[in-house]
C-alpha cells in the first residue's frame, strides 16, 4: 500500500505555461520477517546437503553411464551372436551316438568309416530278429532297428541299404561286399 501522507498539494496554481512537477512516491518496502537471518552453521548444513546431493547426483550419472556401457557392450555381443546365427552353415549329417568310428567291428553298431576288418556276431542276437545292412550310407554297419536304417540311407540317391531275416545273412551279405570294396561312407 502507498503511503501518500507525506505528499503535499501545491500551494498555488501554476503559472499558465509552465510544468507541474511530478511527484513520485517514495518505494515500498517489504515488512521485515519475524524470522531472523539463518546463521552460519544453517548456511554450512545446507551446503553440506547440497554437496551430499550433489554427490548422489554425479554418482547416479556414473552408475547410469556404466549401465549404458554395459548395454552398449551387451548388445554389441548379441548382434553378433545373431548375425552368426543367422550366418549360411554348412549342412551336417547327424551322427547318432552309437555310431562308432574305430573296432572291434561287431554287428549290431553303425560305423561312421568302412570298417578294416569282417564285422562279427553279435552276442546278444535272437533268431527272431530282423537285420538290415547299410553298406551304402552316411553310416555304415547292421542294425536291428529299421529307423536308424532309414536315416543312413534318406536323401542319397546311391545309398543301399538291404534287410535280413538273420543276423547270419546280414553278417554274409556285409562281410561279401566289405571284401568286394562295396561299403562306403557317403556324405
Amino acid at each position: 500500500m502507498t503511503d501518500y501522507s507525506q505528499v503535499s498539494a501545491p500551494a498555488a496554481p501554476a503559472p499558465a505555461g509552465a510544468v507541474a512537477p511530478v511527484v513520485v512516491p517514495p518505494p515500498t518496502l517489504p515488512a521485515p520477517s519475524a524470522a531472523p537471518p539463518p546463521s552460519v552453521n544453517d548456511l554450512a548444513h545446507e551446503l553440506a546437503a547440497m554437496k551430499i546431493a550433489l554427490t548422489a547426483v554425479n554418482n547416479s550419472a556414473a552408475a547410469f553411464k556404466a549401465a549404458t556401457v554395459s548395454f552398449e557392450t551387451s548388445l554389441a555381443t548379441l548382434d553378433t551372436m545373431v548375425a552368426a546365427l543367422l550366418a549360411p552353415q554348412p549342412p551336417v549329417a547327424p551322427t547318432p551316438a552309437h555310431i562308432g568310428m574305430v573296432g572291434p567291428w561287431v554287428a549290431g553298431r553303425l560305423y561312421g568309416v568302412v570298417p578294416q576288418a569282417h564285422l562279427t556276431p553279435a552276442l546278444d542276437a535272437s533268431p527272431a530278429d530282423k537285420w538290415y545292412a547299410i553298406t551304402r550310407g552316411t553310416y555304415v554297419g547292421l542294425t536291428r532297428n529299421s529307423a536308424v536304417s532309414l536315416h543312413a540311407v534318406t536323401g542319397i540317391s546311391t545309398a543301399l541299404s538291404d534287410r535280413f531275416t538273420s543276423q547270419a545273412e546280414a553278417l554274409d551279405h556285409f562281410n561279401t561286399a566289405l571284401d568286394l570294396g562295396a561299403i562306403a561312407i557317403i556324405q
